[in-house]
């Protein structure tokens, strides 16, 4: 039983190993199968493939083709690109579109006042005046008040009509002439009002400049002026006879604080002789230490007691400190002067507020460095 044990384990042994060798052998011969399938393919297609070169040779050879030249190539005489006509439609659509566009957008960024019927419609006041842009840089001599622009005479002319139509009987008259902001022209039209208002009412007439707001005060002149307030507003006498008190409880008038001949002597005389020049800089002494609206107040008040018929304040921008609402309460009504298309509409419409909630008449608008769009001979033509 034992060899028998043996003999078979060993055939088992032979068996198995030669089962893994035909199972490598299947494997190879797949293999080989897959190989002589491809090759059969490939010589197949390179049969028919070359039969069909044999056919298409034979073919040429006797000019039996089935393409036909029906008709020889040629230059075209009209390009495929570019495509003037379309082109030509699609710019014209392109610019009208864009101009109306162009013209909106700008229409909406643009918040200012250039025309007449702008002013009018958005801030609800007369336009008095419409003075245009000069060429030249200076329409008015600083000094002597001359007027070298035609067309600010007439409107200047326009708008002491309308003034003297609003107040006819006033015997005394102080008009204010204003801006929301600087850069906008009040000189130019106070010059040119006050240059009007003599040469036809022949009344006495005084130009008068605010200057600056504040002028720079040392230590020792802000203190000499609080001591002669002091003293003068408890009775007692100081060291100086300064300007009296312009406290509320006192009784002095503003007018007490300059006399005449300094007045008189600050003017600046033009050539008519009913047109003086008065500069709130050029006044001296003391006074000068007093704020600009008080100084003002005084001056006006002065002028009235000498005779003067007609002042024209040439004031400081309402919106650049409360005081010139002070200034502005001074006058019969206020003139506001407004560049066309320079200042922003709000900032125009924040100064009139300011006004009406001081409770201060304004007479209209005046406005300045109007841009004639239409050519000056058409105007003149006009």
């Amino acid at each position: 039983m034992a060899c028998l044990r043996v003999i078979y384990r060993r055939d088992i042994t032979v068996l198995r190993a030669a089962l893994k060798g035909l199972e490598w052998k299947e494997a190879e011969y797949d293999r080989l199968n897959l190989i002589v399938e491809e090759t059969r393919n490939n010589y197949l297609l390179y049969q028919q493939k070359t039969e069909e070169a044999r056919v298409q040779s034979a073919m040429d050879n006797q000019k039996i083709s089935s393409v036909r030249v029906l008709e020889k190539a040629t230059v075209p005489t009209k390009p495929s690109f570019p495509n003037l006509p379309l082109n030509f439609i699609v710019s014209i659509l392109v610019g009208l579109f864009g101009a109306v566009g162009f013209a909106f957008f700008k229409e909406y960024l643009d918040h200012g006042l250039g025309s007449v019927e702008e002013v009018e419609s958005r801030l609800k006041l007369p336009v008095l005046a419409s003075i245009p842009q000069a060429e030249k840089a200076e329409v008015v001599s600083p000094r002597s008040l001359e007027i070298s622009l035609p067309k600010l005479a007439t409107e200047s002319d326009h708008l002491w009509r309308q003034i003297k139509k609003a107040d006819p009987n006033l015997n005394f008259r102080v008009i204010v002439v204003s801006s929301s902001t600087k850069g906008e022209g009040v000189t130019t039209v106070s010059s040119g009002l006050a240059r009007i208002v003599a040469e036809e009412s022949l009344e006495e007439t005084v130009c008068l400049r605010c200057g600056s707001l504040q002028k720079a005060l040392s230590e020792d002149a802000q203190e000499a002026l609080s001591m002669e307030t002091m003293n003068v507003s408890f009775g007692r006498s100081g060291r100086h006879s300064g300007p009296p008190s312009l406290s509320n409880g006192g009784s002095v008038s503003t007018a007490a604080m300059i006399g005449t001949q300094e007045l008189t002597a600050a003017f600046n005389a033009t050539r008519l002789p009913n047109l003086n020049l008065l500069e709130m800089d050029n006044l001296v002494g003391e006074f000068n230490l007093l704020p600009l609206a008080t100084r003002v107040k005084g001056v006006i008040e002065r002028l009235r007691e000498i005779g003067t018929t007609v002042v024209v304040v040439d004031a400081p921008p309402i919106l650049h400190s409360p005081e010139i609402l002070e200034i502005a309460s001074l006058g019969d009504a206020v003139v506001l002067v407004l560049g066309a298309g320079k200042t922003r509409r709000e900032v125009v419409q924040r100064a009139i507020l300011s006004l009406e909630r001081a409770q201060i008449r304004v007479y209209g608008i005046a406005l300045n460095f109007r841009v004639e769009h239409i050519p000056s001979f058409f105007y003149r033509r006009m």
